[in-house]
């Protein structure tokens, strides 16, 4: 009845009552609130038993195709922010015929407008919210809640494998000081973890969690022309002109708090055991292709997975072959004198025999595969798997730790660890 979350004295009732009398009118202006009908209370009751309760939605306007009318669905507002990536054609919504197809256009520049695809009237502002740069400057940006957003219907000549990725920030806002918890004694780690606090609403205590997109990475394809990419970044117009922006959401979520310490010299204590330095190796190599400011404007997140996949599965295949160590396979690979060819791996990995003919646009190759072969044939892109492929074989040094920490650090927030007990 009192206590959160949703709790029905002071949260649910006070705000059923305050739509009653108000209408469903804002407290700020005559304008009505984002409402869904037969869910007067989408913030407490989810429309149907088997929903998830405070996972946010936001009504999908799709616009009228052949003798249909206009429609509108309700998402996820996480998977609706994915579905709806900028550039991404989605037939998600396209039940009725083949060629139904609905996206938000990329336009021709590096930004969207937010109030293209959602007015001002449909969305909430969240205020600024916080995230820090790749080189530690910490940064806000204004954040919008959308509650329904425009589709568009995909021009005839835009690709199908057309896609787009959000670039995701988030920012984690705790109530008040956790509940801090006794570490066990004698425990393996008791040298890393120094504090732990509980933040649940059992206790009153729960976390806000801002998740939030500023932009995308868009790979789009027109007729049988190569995909483009763009970096996009989402910006509202404002009285001295556009801004950038972000759109997402806030819920409020258990967590725990983990101050832990960095071991000292990671690279030192790495090297001790063999599979982990294989294992890290790989890793690195496949982190600095999808980092790589070379293959900017040139392959998605998407194509960078599979470039480092196959360049990695060439050189290893070549010092299998040839019995080469790595850095004399790996030179083979790239002056284009060795026995294993990327293209024989490529065609091995996607699992093409040259009578598979799905998506193939008449073309001598399956598109995916023609795309790929066309981006490893690029001197830069060549470049940059040839200078990535160094950590490989070189030392593990100093040259190591901060992307091992970083390493380390999502490591252990992604751990579970069994404990037994001992008599």
């Amino acid at each position: 009845m009192w206590e959160p979350p949703r709790a029905l004295m002071t949260e649910a009732v006070p705000t059923l009552l305050r739509r009653l009398e108000r209408g469903w009118r804002r407290a700020s202006s005559p304008a009505l609130e984002p409402h869904t009908p037969r869910a007067p209370l989408p913030e407490f009751l989810p429309r149907t038993l088997f929903s998830d309760l405070q996972v946010p939605d936001v009504a999908v306007r799709l616009p009228a195709y052949g003798r249909g009318e206009p429609r509108t669905e309700l998402m996820p507002i996480a998977q609706a922010l994915r579905e709806f990536s900028p550039g991404r054609v989605s037939r998600r919504f396209g039940v009725s015929t083949g060629g139904q197809r609905h996206w938000i256009a990329p336009g021709d520049g590096d930004r969207v407008s937010v109030d293209d695809f959602c007015p001002a009237g449909d969305r909430l502002d969240l205020g600024y919210s916080h995230y820090v740069e790749p080189d530690g400057q910490e940064r806000e940006i204004p954040v919008f809640r959308p509650f329904a957003i425009d589709v568009d219907q995909t021009p005839l000549d835009v690709q199908q494998s057309s896609n787009s990725f959000p670039e995701w920030r988030s920012e984690i806002i705790p109530t008040a000081v956790g509940h801090e918890i006794d570490l066990p004694h004698g425990s393996v780690w008791q040298s890393v973890l120094l504090a732990m606090w509980v933040h649940t609403h059992q206790l009153g205590l729960p976390v806000e969690l801002r998740r939030f997109s500023m932009g995308a990475t868009a790979s789009v394809g027109r007729g049988r022309q190569p995909q483009t990419v763009y970096s996009l970044r989402f910006v509202y117009a404002t009285e001295v002109g556009e801004q950038p922006a972000a759109v997402g959401f806030a819920a409020d979520v258990d967590g725990i708090q983990v101050k832990f310490a960095y071991p000292e010299r990671l690279h030192e204590l790495c090297m001790g055991d063999g599979r982990l330095v294989r294992g890290l190796r790989t890793a690195r190599f496949r982190d600095l292709i999808r980092d790589s400011p070379a293959l900017d404007g040139i392959s998605n997140t998407f194509q960078r997975d599979w470039l480092s996949q196959t360049y990695l599965s060439t050189v290893t295949a070549e010092a299998l072959r040839t019995e080469l160590d790595l850095e004399s396979a790996e030179g083979a690979v790239n002056r284009k004198t060795s026995r294993t060819t990327i293209k024989e791996v490529l065609e091995t990995i996607l699992q093409w025999n040259g009578s598979d003919l799905n998506d193939t646009d008449d073309q001598d190759l399956p598109r995916r595969l023609q795309e790929l072969a066309d981006l490893l044939d690029l001197p830069a892109t060549r470049d940059a798997l040839h200078q990535a492929a160094h950590v490989l074989w070189s030392p593990i040094d100093e040259n190591w730790e901060v992307w091992l920490r970083a390493r380390f650090k999502s490591t252990l927030a992604a751990c579970r660890t069994n404990t037994e007990s001992k008599t």
